[in-house]
Order: structure tokens, then sequence, then C-alpha cells
């Protein structure tokens, strides 16, 4: 997929209201309160894919919506599937019916050589479900990579591609933010170095970069996705440690919104970040799996 400049840094009609911002926040203040530093470009390092799975499910009756059938296979597995290629390990947040999750797992693994690391993780409290922010925090210290792509287990048609599309824009935000005009986008902008006594840290060494962003999602000219999202592990880590109770009952969307973030545009009438909410929705995706066939 190919994009103009103007289009990476705009999509139409599309005004993101959070670009090195905290909302309601002014930007020197949100620059304080999250002085993240964001040493390793995605491209450069080896990056995990999180995939969330410990909702409810209440639309669906309260079934467990990651196992259920699709095109002759689990929900879940569609999303494994297309990011065991673009991901240097697997992680899969659950709450119920592990066992099944494990074996989906291992069997996307064995098809893909490439994954060095796959494991199940639980919420501490799964009977109090408190929202996708505690799976995310549990799967953000289980990783070990600098950057990682977190995904809802109800994406099946997530682009095969989602990692180089993200990081291709990371990067050339980055670019265009370091030329910028705008004393605010300055280069002279210095992060504090990264901490290390953490013990999820990455075990690669970190390497230089300029970048000003955190994350990056994408976006489509009439909806703004929160998910997927390729973020920095130990922003995004930090983060949820400063929201209140540790981000729980938050949204994703109150998460990023107090990062410096960055969207990549798709146009209006790509498929490949539809969700499944309902039965109704379950197949029209069933149908376009079907048609890519």
């Amino acid at each position: 997929m190919v994009h103009n400049t103007a289009a990476i840094r705009r999509c139409t009609n599309f005004t993101p209201r959070y670009h090195l911002t905290t909302r309601g926040t002014p930007l020197n203040e949100s620059i304080r309160m999250h002085q993240h530093t964001t040493t390793e470009e995605p491209l450069n390092a080896t990056i995990s894919g999180l995939v969330l799975a410990g909702g409810k499910s209440r639309r669906f009756g309260g079934e467990d919506k990651g196992l259920l059938p699709l095109a002759d296979k689990p929900m879940v597995e569609h999303v494994l599937e297309r990011l065991a290629p673009q991901v240097q390990s697997l992680f899969l947040s659950c709450n119920r019916h592990q066992s099944d999750y494990q074996n989906t797992l291992n069997h996307v693994a064995s098809a893909h050589p490439s994954i060095s690391e796959t494991a199940l993780v639980s919420d501490p409290a799964p009977q109090n479900y408190a929202g996708p922010l505690v799976g995310i925090y549990s799967l953000l210290q289980q990783a070990r990579t600098g950057w990682v792509l977190i995904c809802p287990c109800d994406m099946p048609l997530i682009p095969r591609t989602i990692v180089r599309d993200l990081t291709e824009t990371l990067r050339l935000e980055t670019k265009l933010s370091s030329t910028s005009n705008n004393p605010l986008l300055a280069p002279n902008i210095q992060w504090p170095a990264r901490r290390t006594d953490d013990k999820n840290e990455a075990t690669q060494a970190p390497e230089p970069t300029t970048s000003r962003y955190d994350a990056c999602h994408p976006a489509q000219p009439t909806q703004r996705h929160f998910l997927p999202v390729l973020i920095n592990r130990t922003a995004g880590l930090q983060c949820i440690q400063q929201m209140p109770d540790h981000g729980q009952h938050a949204s994703v969307r109150a998460w990023l919104e107090r990062l410096r973030v960055c969207h990549r545009p798709y146009p209006d009438n790509y498929t490949g970040f539809q969700n499944i909410n309902n039965p109704k929705q379950l197949k029209k995706i069933e149908f376009l799996l079907a048609k890519k066939q």
C-alpha cells in the first residue's frame, strides 16, 4: 500500500484530537506527565503480538467469543495466523477455556518456526472483569520486546501487513515532526534515559532514535480504530501505572489519549478492521472470508 506524504499526515476529513497531547492538558504539561523514551524503532527491533481474548462477550450470550467457530476454525485462530508471520512472539490474554486457547496457540506457532515464544496470560481477578486495560497490562508485563502489536481476538481480517504499515507511519511521522517549523515539535526536545532496572525489559540492546511517538494505530476517514495498535512497551506500561487504579474500568481510547500517538490512514471501504460484536457481524465476516478464498 502506497500513501503520499499528505495522506500519511492526515486522513481526509479526519482530525486527530491527541497528537502529542493529553486531552484537556497543555502540551508542555502532557510531556512532563509522560516523559517516556521511545528508544527503539520497530523495524530495528523484534516485535511481540499480543491478542486480547478475555472479555465477557455479553452480546454472544456469554459465550467465549475467541473460540466461536468461524470458517471452520476458532475466531482467534484467524487473528493469530495473520499476526504470526509479522512478529517474533505471540501472547494471548484469556480468562476461560485456557486449554482450548493453548491448543490453538500451539497449533499456530507450530506452523510458524519464526515464533520463538508463546504464552497465555490471565487477569489477576478474572471473576471481576475490570476492562481491557487489565489484560493489556498483564500482556505488557509478559512481553520482552521493546515494541508490541496489540489486537483483539474478534478482528479476523486484520491486515497481514499491519506491523509494516504502522512501522512505516511511525518513521515517517517522526521524520516529519523532526523537520517541522513548529517549535513544539523541534528535535531539541530531550527525553530522559530509558530505565534498565525493569525485570521485563527487552532483552536486546535498544537503538537510539529521535521518535516523537509512543504508538501508532489505524484510522479511516469516518472512524478511528484504537485497536490494533503498535506501541512502545515501556511507554504503555508506565502510562497504565499512572492511571487511576492502574486503568481498571478505563477504555483503550482513554489510555492512548494520554500518550503521543500518530495514525495510519486507510480508505473508508477497507474491511480489515471490522470487529465481530454480534451474531450478525459474525455471518458477515464469514461471508467476507469465504469471498477472499
